[in-house]
């Protein structure tokens, strides 16, 4: 493991690929993957249909998109597609949010060469000024851990791209990407966690089991806050992985993804954007 300094803290400390069939749409699409139950990451496939895509919102430049987890929930998404793309990136939100955490990171992927998918969760809200369709849908907001099948149902639609697969949380979901990452380790090629805390999620151990069991490359981001810091140590440390790098602002940063926000995060997301395009490149 070498340490890395560049206007930011780095800790550099490799990745392996299942497949589902999914139908797609130019504007919608669907996916049915069986996730875990209780406190577990395992399923299996099952049939997928496709389900007409609500209108984006007027201030995004995605595709809108709706998925079906294999329980039957719909959970409405926003595709960022890019030319000749290098990557797909599924991009999960913090807890009571939504894709608008995404708005604008989107767009910055697809200008770097990637495609992103976000989602909106099971599990979420109503902050960066939108409301979570899929929790308006269902009339309440589940627990974190009952959101697996969302990630599941954006991989499984991921899983028939034909694109290397990237998985990237934000805070509540940035410890279930390990979940869905060990479950997928020939398939997923690296991981991005935004203020992980491995306790977030609701059953006692799965968060260190699940990084413990993660191959893909690693790389787990915090703000200044010196707890965040110490919970995104300790989640490197319990991950699997041989590539793994830490990112330290040299600022206080933001809490989750917002840390790659310009908007929010104006004096110090470029820095945070250097260091997740080194970890990209090295990873893939």
């Amino acid at each position: 493991m070498r340490d890395f300094h560049m206007n930011h803290a780095f800790r550099t400390a490799r990745p392996r690929t299942g497949r589902y069939r999914i139908v797609w749409s130019s504007v919608f699409a669907a996916a049915l993957l069986c996730a875990c139950g209780g406190g577990g990451a395992r399923g299996g496939a099952s049939a997928a249909t496709a389900i007409p895509a609500q209108e984006p919102p007027a201030n995004s430049s995605g595709v809108a998109m709706q998925l079906s987890a294999a329980d039957g929930v719909t959970i409405q998404a926003m595709h960022y597609p890019a030319p000749a793309a290098k990557a797909l990136i599924l991009l999960f939100h913090q807890g009571n949010s939504n894709f608008a955490e995404y708005e604008r990171i989107g767009p910055r992927l697809v200008k770097e060469g990637f495609s992103a998918l976000a989602i909106d969760e099971r599990h979420g809200g109503t902050l960066f000024g939108r409301v979570n369709l899929t929790v308006q849908a269902r009339g309440t907001s589940s627990s974190n851990l009952a959101a697996l099948p969302d990630l599941e149902a954006a991989f499984a639609w991921a899983a028939d791209q034909h694109l290397p697969i990237v998985v990237w949380g934000s805070s509540d979901s940035a410890s279930l990407v390990f979940g869905l990452s060990s479950k997928h380790p020939d398939r997923v090629r690296a991981v991005l966690s935004f203020s992980p805390l491995l306790s977030d999620v609701e059953s006692p151990g799965w968060g260190e089991a699940a990084a413990a069991q993660t191959t893909a490359p690693t790389f787990v981001a915090s703000s200044g806050d010196p707890a965040e810091i110490t919970a995104a140590t300790q989640t490197l440390n319990a991950s699997g992985a041989t590539l793994k790098r830490q990112y330290q602002p040299s600022g206080r940063g933001l809490h989750g993804s917002s840390t790659l926000d310009p908007v929010r995060n104006p004096q110090g997301s470029e820095e945070g954007w250097s260091a997740v395009l080194d970890f990209l490149k090295a990873a893939l």
